[in-house]
């Protein structure tokens, strides 16, 4: 999933940079309790702060059998929702139809 499909499904549909910073906290408790690796930036790319943190979020995706196309999430073939938005526009129209 994105941060902003996290913040969607959380009710806060414009909320994808508090989701980013309450995963960056978990991260640095390097917990195994919380997937934080697996919540990826818009179109699936990896939006880690610092060098290490991308490295290791690549690592434990490839690890878990994530491929990348394009140095990004393949969203279609690994997205959680049905369809894999392809556009800012269509993430929220899609948003608006799980909603009704």
């Amino acid at each position: 999933m994105t941060y902003g499909e996290i913040a969607a499904r959380l009710g806060v549909p414009r909320g994808a940079r508090a989701v980013g910073w309450a995963l960056r906290a978990l991260a640095k408790t390097r917990s195994a309790e919380v997937p934080w690796h697996r919540v990826v930036g818009f179109g699936g790319s990896i939006a880690a702060r610092d060098g290490s943190g991308m490295a290791e979020q690549r690592r434990r995706l490839e690890r878990e059998g994530v491929r990348f196309r394009g140095g990004r999430v393949d969203m279609q073939r690994h997205a959680l929702s049905d369809q894999a938005p392809a556009s800012r526009g269509s993430a929220k129209r899609a948003r608006a139809r799980r909603r009704r």
